[in-house]
């Protein structure tokens, strides 16, 4: 059935160190959330038809030892007594891989990892899992670099702490019920977060740069205030009368959510979140968050497209 898949994106023909890596932490973690959910593991490897001349010797080696790698990854699978079905592809490895998911009709999750890019670069998260987050609106597990180099393995159980940011709007509503779901069946506490701190401060910004600061500005970020913080305590007994053991948070110190979230994250081992439609750039709350979050983030990020956006 479909709801019963796990799908994992992998490059299989990414041999450095880091690549390799890579897909280790992907085949621990979906042993983890398989067993644990009682899923069925898809996972896709796509040659890229569009790669560059430097890169076709590599492909000439994984074609070559590709029976072997595939029965490697298919034998800890075995181990691990986890049904598992390994696909190699051809064209180009967003399309193929939101094609895949599409024919299943939309599968439980999908795991995918990240490098990240440097420099100029920087922006990009990577272009095929960035292609993906903003095409599909099934539940996306992104390991970026920084969880990458924290080795991070998912342990699900009634311990697991789970962060949940939401900005209270249409975008958060898929992220809320795959939560919901998540944490009913494991049990896990969740933290519900909020920050009206990053939106004051833009707003701010922005009046000074158009040299139209109201008199009352003060009184209209202390009413923006209260009422993020009533929202979040609304939000926060939802979640209670669902049977959720949940608690919240509001940032309100004027500053990118990433740095308010800098010493909560090391306290957290998922974060689930919503991302806004199919903007040519992915973002969620405002401007760039998703991505920065996913990218620094030392634990896994859960990202779920909202399927009206």
């Amino acid at each position: 059935m479909a709801e019963d898949l796990l799908f994992i994106a992998d490059d299989l023909a990414e041999r450095s160190a880091k690549g390799r890596l890579r897909s280790r932490l992907l085949r621990d973690n979906s042993v983890e959330i398989a067993r644990k959910w009682g899923l069925k593991i898809e996972y896709l490897y796509v040659v890229d038809l569009k790669i560059p001349l430097f890169k076709k010797q590599q492909f000439k080696i994984l074609k070559e030892n590709f029976d072997a790698i595939k029965g490697s990854v298919e034998e800890k699978y075995r181990k691990e007594k986890i049904p598992a079905e390994i696909n190699i592809l051809y064209g180009i490895p967003a399309e193929e891989i939101l094609k895949s998911v599409r024919l299943a009709n939309e599968a439980r999750l999908l795991l995918i990892g990240t490098q990240g890019r440097k420099g100029i670069k920087k922006l990009l998260m990577g272009s095929v899992a960035e292609e993906v987050l903003r095409n599909t609106s099934t539940p996306v597990l992104v390991l970026g670099p920084k969880a990458q180099e924290k080795r991070k393995v998912l342990q699900i159980s009634e311990k697991m702490k789970v962060l949940f940011l939401t900005d209270f709007s249409d975008s958060s509503d898929a992220a809320e019920s795959f939560l919901i779901s998540f944490c009913s069946k494991f049990k896990c506490p969740v933290l519900i977060a909020h920050s009206v701190g990053e939106q004051i401060s833009r707003i701010r910004q922005s009046l000074l740069a158009a040299g139209d600061v109201p008199l009352d500005i003060e009184r209209m970020f202390n009413q923006m205030t209260e009422d993020a913080q009533r929202d979040l305590q609304r939000k926060t007994r939802d979640f209670q009368k669902k049977g959720l053991k949940a608690t919240s948070h509001l940032f309100v110190k004027e500053e990118r959510l990433e740095a308010s979230l800098k010493s909560l994250l090391a306290k957290m081992d998922l974060v689930v979140m919503g991302t806004r439609g199919r903007n040519k750039v992915l973002s969620s709350f405002v401007g760039s968050t998703a991505r920065d979050l996913i990218l620094n983030s030392p634990v896994p990020v859960v990202a779920i497209r909202n399927e009206e956006d």
